[in-house]
Formats: C-alpha cells, sequence, structure tokens
C-alpha cells in the first residue's frame, strides 16, 4: 500500500510539472515595461531556453527548470521564479523585490520544427532559408552555404547592417559547430532555431525574415563574373570588434595585385594576390586556396584542408570596377625624377608611423623619414602617454633620462631633419596634405610627345576618360 501510495505521489508531480511546463510554453509580454518573453521547450523534460526582448530589439538569453517543484529561471546574471496565474498570467519574481507580471500573447510554437539527429538536411534547410535574431546581443544572423551544402558562414550582423563578425559552421554526424562552438542537440521551426551546446548552454535565435535567394559566383566556373566582384569596391572582416576593410586591386595584372588592409583609414597590412589559371587556385600573400566565390555579398576562400576565409561585402552605393586602368605606373630612374618627387609629396603611413619623403636640389638623393606622433597630458602627478604610458617621476642620470622605472631615453645630438610643428603649422600642413592627396588622386590623359633628340615631352589633356575622346589628329599650325 506504501508503494502504491508513493508511486501515486510520483505520478501526480510529474502530471503537475509538465501541465506546468505546457502552461508556461509561448510568448509573454508586460506591455507597461515594454518587455516580451519568449519560453521555449528544450531537449529535455522539465528545462528550456527563454528569452529576454526589450523594445531596443536587445536580446538577453537565459534557460529555465523545474527544481523542488518549482520553476527557476536564470537570465544573464539574475535568477528569479516563475509564477503561474492560470493559463494567460505569469510573474517573474526576483529573489527580493516585487515582481514583474506578464501576460500571454501567443501560445507555443506549433510550426512543423524538425531535428539536427533526425533530419540534418531539413534541418540545415531551415537555418539556410531564414535571417535570425541571436540569442546574444540581438545581431541578424545569415547561415549562407559555401563549397558544400553542409558547412558555409554564418554572418553577423549589427541592427544598423554594418558587419559584427564572421563564423564558419559546418555540420556533421548530427553535431552542428558554429565557430569553435559545438552544438550537439539542434532543433530549427519556421519560429525558432534551439540548440544545446556541449557546455549545456542553449542557443536560441529567433525568426526576422526569410532570407534573400541564394546567388553564388564561382572562380572556377565564373571568372570573369568572379573577378567583377573581387575587384569591386570593398570588403570587411571584424577583429576584437573594429572593422578592417580590404580592398583587392590589380596592380601587377589583370590577375595579379595586392590586397590592401585598413583599419580605422589607416593602412594596417598588405599581401600580394595572384590568380593561376592553370591550377585554378589564388595565392594570397603565403596562404594558397583550391577555391574561391561569392555567395550574396559573402567571398569565401577555401585551403585543400577545407579551412575556409571570409569577408564581407561593405556596402556602397556604386561598387567600382578596378582595372590596370586605375594604375598609375612610374619607372625608377634618374629620367623621370620630377614625377617620382610629385609623386612622393605627400605625407604617408603604414601601420603606427608616418613617412616622408625629403628630396634634395639635385632630386636624386634626400632622406625618407619614418616617425610616430602620440599626445601627452601631464594631469596631477602623473604623466601619461600611449608611448611611455604613465609615470610619476622622471630622472636625468648623464645623458639619459628615465620615465618611471622602464622608459629610459639617451640625449641624442645626430643630424635631425624633422621638428616639432605649432598648431598654426600643423593646420596648414594638413590643408597642403589634401591639396597633394587630390591632385594625386585625380586621372587625366597625357600625350607623350617623342622628339627626334630622344627626349619626350608630356601634354596633359583636358579630359580624364580616353571614352571621351573620338579620334586624335596632329595638326600642323
Amino acid at each position: 500500500m506504501k508503494k502504491f501510495t508513493f508511486l501515486l505521489t510520483v505520478l501526480v508531480l510529474i502530471a503537475e510539472i509538465s501541465n506546468a511546463d505546457s502552461r508556461i510554453y509561448g510568448v509573454w509580454e508586460n506591455a507597461e515595461q515594454k518587455l516580451r518573453l519568449d519560453i521555449l521547450d528544450g531537449f529535455k523534460a522539465g528545462q528550456g531556453p527563454i528569452l529576454q526582448i526589450k523594445d531596443d530589439g536587445s536580446v538577453e538569453a537565459g534557460s529555465w527548470e523545474e527544481k523542488s517543484g518549482e520553476i527557476k529561471v536564470k537570465l544573464g546574471y539574475s535568477s528569479y521564479t516563475l509564477g503561474l496565474d492560470g493559463d494567460s498570467k505569469i510573474f517573474l519574481n526576483p529573489s527580493y523585490g516585487d515582481g514583474i507580471s506578464f501576460l500571454k500573447t501567443k501560445p507555443k510554437d506549433s510550426s512543423q520544427s524538425v531535428t539536427l539527429k533526425d533530419n540534418e538536411a531539413a534541418f540545415l534547410d531551415k537555418l539556410i532559408a531564414n535571417e535570425w535574431v541571436t540569442s546574444e546581443d540581438g545581431a541578424i544572423a545569415r547561415f549562407k552555404p559555401t563549397f558544400s551544402a553542409d558547412s558555409g558562414v554564418l554572418e553577423y550582423l549589427k541592427q544598423d547592417g554594418s558587419l559584427e563578425n564572421l563564423q564558419s559552421w559546418g555540420a556533421s554526424s548530427g553535431v552542428l559547430k558554429i565557430g569553435r562552438s559545438v552544438i550537439v542537440e539542434g532543433r530549427a521551426s519556421e519560429n525558432y532555431f534551439i540548440g544545446l551546446n556541449e557546455r549545456d548552454k542553449f542557443i536560441v535565435f529567433r525568426f526576422s525574415k526569410k532570407a534573400e535567394p541564394l546567388v553564388s559566383t564561382d572562380i572556377k566556373t565564373q571568372r570573369e563574373e568572379f573577378f567583377n566582384e573581387l575587384l569591386s569596391g570593398d570588403w570587411g572582416t571584424t577583429y576584437y570588434g573594429t572593422l578592417r576593410t580590404h580592398k583587392f586591386r590589380p596592380i601587377f595584372g589583370e590577375l595579379k595585385g595586392v590586397k590592401l588592409t585598413t583599419t580605422e583609414g589607416r593602412l594596417s597590412a598588405n599581401k600580394v594576390w595572384e590568380y593561376s589559371p592553370g591550377t585554378g587556385a589564388i595565392k594570397i600573400g603565403y596562404t594558397e586556396y583550391v577555391g574561391a566565390l561569392v555567395i550574396n555579398g559573402t567571398l569565401a576562400f577555401i585551403k585543400d584542408n577545407g579551412d575556409q576565409e571570409f569577408f564581407s561585402r561593405i556596402a556602397a552605393d556604386v561598387q567600382k570596377r578596378y582595372t590596370l586602368g586605375d594604375v598609375k605606373e612610374l619607372a625608377l630612374n634618374e629620367k623621370s625624377t620630377d614625377k617620382i618627387k610629385k609623386t612622393l609629396s605627400n605625407q604617408f603611413q603604414r601601420a603606427e608611423y608616418f613617412y616622408s619623403f625629403e628630396f634634395k636640389d639635385d632630386n636624386r638623393t634626400g632622406f625618407v623619414h619614418k616617425w610616430r606622433s602620440e599626445p601627452f597630458t601631464i594631469t596631477g602627478e602623473t604623466f601619461k602617454d600611449k608611448l611611455i604610458g604613465k609615470a610619476e617621476n622622471l630622472y636625468q642620470v648623464e645623458d639619459f633620462v628615465i620615465f618611471g622605472e622602464d622608459d629610459v631615453f639617451k640625449i641624442d645630438v645626430s643630424p635631425s631633419r624633422l621638428r616639432p610643428k605649432s598648431d598654426e603649422e600643423v593646420a596648414s600642413s594638413v590643408a597642403l596634405q589634401k591639396k597633394l592627396k587630390s591632385e594625386a588622386l585625380s586621372q587625366s590623359l597625357v600625350v607623350k610627345v617623342l622628339k627626334k633628340d630622344g627626349s619626350t615631352i608630356d601634354v596633359k589633356l583636358p579630359i580624364g576618360d580616353f571614352s571621351e575622346v573620338e579620334n586624335i589628329s596632329v595638326v600642323r599650325e
């Protein structure tokens, strides 16, 4: 009799928990605070993910779990107890203070779902067919297949449409890997993608809208179209949250050029790229890629070991396609010293340094200056500077000065070609550099006249595009 009573109690408790589970599923809203809760079922009874969406679109992910007859909720670093009031009202009660009430606005997600383990192909089709809002920070997520149907790139965009991150994804043997995260359980419907990673943490994406139809341009089968994409406009990646802009430009030939990388408008890296028509491979720096394609604004390269590298199109009103016609080539010899001097009259930058070329009167010799300028401040009893850091004392011994304990400088009397500038001189220099840059970027047509004595005369035409020219003739007056 005791065994029967115990069994009946357990069955009743399980029934109550199961009933409570089914009642909490759905979308709940608090109109006053403009909060929304999406409470979803997980992969085991008595637990699941929960999303809190604020009015500004920001998302905070958490989980719920039934413990000792209560439903415990964890959102971020905060813990709550979930209270039920019938089937249409819940309370989110913190450990102290007043709770928040929510009314049900949508029932449990009833759209047809498919699991990663039961039907991997159908599961991936749902991921690719939709755009999603992530549970991490409310970013837009787009799954795109690249060189196979079960692997590709996951593109994260901020709410303003700018790039947040690019990660690889791939599915195999009922497991989905996104970047370094391994998702061991997955379920996708028309409204949600729910994943459980190897650390038992829920990853939830919420439906945003249907994805655009996929359009792929492969270097092997559509070479001309691929290079029209590659050599047009700019491409972006992110590094620790900072956008890097990459410009693929033809320099040495239509199939060989330089990838120029800028960070916050400053040149940070450069690599030579070259495509081999014989092998179909494209080399960037020392890395060779056996395949490349562009799919819906994402550029993808693949190595022979299967590793992929991705770039995202940086939107612009006009995507200019660069050709060799945009490259100015100048032979570095004594006959071209005037043109070389004019080309190098700008101030230049690479990584953390500035560069300036100073020519002597003979236009053949001079100096290359390399320097780095950082502001400093003396506040209270501390010297602050990006190069030196912080120091509270300055020491001098012989011809050495010492900031704090680490940074030592030696007084030097060797010839120097640089000097500090006043604020007025800086402003004047900036204006001059802008003018020189504008002239350097301008294009014009030049007629080169070869005289009988072997010398040449360059005559600049008052037009900048050869397509404007109908005919050129020599008229003697």
